[in-house]
């Protein structure tokens, strides 16, 4: 049986990279195996051409492809904040913006990418450079920061305003514009040393604005918010009469446009009069780059990422992969494992990972832990007392009956037959015939138990909330208190 530290890091396999090279055969240190390229969500994309672009995301992910998304390479960004906003001017002048004030800065095309100050912990959401100089960030609080030395410096600029600022779009060597909550919408037009308030016409979060040319500007937000202008924000008119939250927008020209968000991609090739929906089933999507008037990209939720090379009209998934919450992984031997999750999600390999296939199961509950006993038994736990077994190296599985409704977080096996279960209100269940039939054991704790552990076949221990550890002596048939001195859940 597999010990609990083993099954921790055999999970991290799937979920975390440290370093990885798509469409490559050598692999160094931890990398993503599923799904592919990576799997944290990712907030922005920006492409210069149709072939060379970059996205960014949760845990500090930035990645890159040269060749139109088929392939992508990681770019170490050197912190794991979340990144919101990306952007290039050319192949190598870069800033990325996000959590707690950062700011990022690559010269060479994000081979290095080298932390600027910002001068401040609120959260950053949006940034937009008109050339490798002259740049704006914004983000919490009315914070807006200027750079006219490619972020060498930052200056703050004070606006006496508290509203949260969510997009910003450099329209001209002079003139920017920003949007954010309850309708705002800012413009500048001495280079960000002054910002006038423009009458946006609603009162919706506006999350990002695009403008293509000092004149023509699109912004989109929350209650399916568009709005366009026609003349640098002086007249801002509604468009799209449509419902839902729409999180990014880019425009190629004052025509074409394309907007995302909450499971939808909608197109326009007339300045936004008749937006259209073109995809409805692409999941959340946060960031959206429109490189031409043919090509478009799409980033969102779980590493996900669209493309299409027809105007918007059809959209391809590049992902490849399960992209489901997993919760539990472990491995028989080198190449047999299995890894399960929400929504009663498993799935299996026999080639070490390389490869990973979801298997369909009746149950629907979501998944917390599973042990392998032999190449062909395994057993898995779930929410609401859910146990399964499988007798054929996971292919199909059967309800067992576990005797309780709490949730049940974690199993372990000191061999073949004798195993235990633990989870919620102090529930320890266990067996001795490989999970056909299972046992409460009763304890005077009522410890939310997040993990269990055989040390050998009498020895075993249990975590919880408030710092619980119990220790049993005699294979799990009573259990004592240990002094952990945390109140922490373990």
């Amino acid at each position: 049986m597999k010990s609990a530290i083993v099954k921790r890091l055999l999970f991290l396999l799937i979920l975390i990279t440290v370093l990885f090279k798509t469409g490559s055969s050598q692999t160094t240190g931890w990398y993503w195996q599923n799904p592919l390229p990576q799997g944290n969500t990712l907030n922005s994309v920006v492409f210069i051409s149709n072939n060379i672009g970059w996205a960014s995301g949760f845990n500090g992910a930035i990645i890159k492809t040269m060749d139109g998304g088929s392939s992508w390479e990681t770019q170490h960004s050197g912190v794991t904040l979340t990144i919101r906003d990306i952007t290039f001017t050319d192949e190598d002048n870069g800033t990325a913006v996000g959590q707690s004030g950062l700011i990022l800065r690559t010269v060479d095309g994000g081979e290095n990418w080298v932390q600027q100050s910002s001068g401040l912990s609120q959260n950053l959401h949006g940034v937009s450079f008109y050339d490798q100089n002259k740049g704006y960030a914004v983000g919490e609080q009315g914070t807006i920061l200027k750079t006219d030395n490619g972020g060498a410096s930052w200056e703050i600029v004070d606006v006496e305003m508290n509203v949260d600022l969510y997009g910003v779009s450099a329209s001209g060597a002079l003139t920017a514009s920003i949007s954010g909550n309850n309708g705002t919408v800012l413009f500048t037009s001495d280079g960000g040393t002054s910002w006038a308030l423009q009458e946006s016409g609603t009162t919706s979060a506006l999350l990002d604005i695009c403008f293509v040319d000092p004149d023509h500007g699109t912004a989109v937000g929350t209650q399916g918010a568009i709005i366009h202008t026609a003349d640098g924000g002086e007249n801002w008119t509604q468009q799209g009469g449509t419902v839902g939250r729409f999180d990014d927008v880019s425009f190629t020209d004052a025509d074409n446009g394309i907007a995302v968000g909450q499971g939808v991609i909608l197109a326009t090739h007339d300045g936004g009069q008749n937006w259209t929906i073109k995809n409805n089933e692409c999941g959340w999507l946060n960031g959206v780059s429109y490189t031409d008037n043919q090509t478009c990209f799409a980033v969102g939720d779980h590493g996900s990422f669209w493309k299409s090379a027809d105007d918007g009209n059809n959209w391809e998934k590049l992902t490849n992969g399960i992209q489901k919450t997993l919760n539990g992984i472990d491995f028989y031997d080198a190449g047999f494992g299995l890894a399960l999750g929400n929504w009663g999600t498993i799935v299996k390999t026999t080639n070490a990972g390389i490869l990973w296939e979801e298997v369909s199961i009746v149950n629907s509950y979501d998944l917390f832990d599973v042990e392998i006993l032999s190449p062909s038994i395994a057993v898995a736990t779930g929410y609401g007392g859910t146990l399964i077994r499988s007798t054929d190296g996971g292919n199909s599985w059967e309800t067992i009956n576990s005797g309780t409704q709490q949730a049940l977080w974690a199993i372990s096996f000191t061999d073949s037959n004798n195993g235990l279960a633990v989870g919620n209100n102090g529930t320890i269940i266990k067996t001795t015939d490989a999970g056909l039939n299972w046992v409460p054991i009763e304890i005077e704790y009522t410890t939310y138990f997040r993990d269990v552990h055989f040390y050998n076949s009498n020895i075993a221990f249990a975590v919880g909330n408030n710092g619980n550890i119990l220790k049993s002596l005699d294979g799990g048939d009573t259990w004592a208190l240990l002094e952990s001195g945390s109140t922490s859940q373990l």
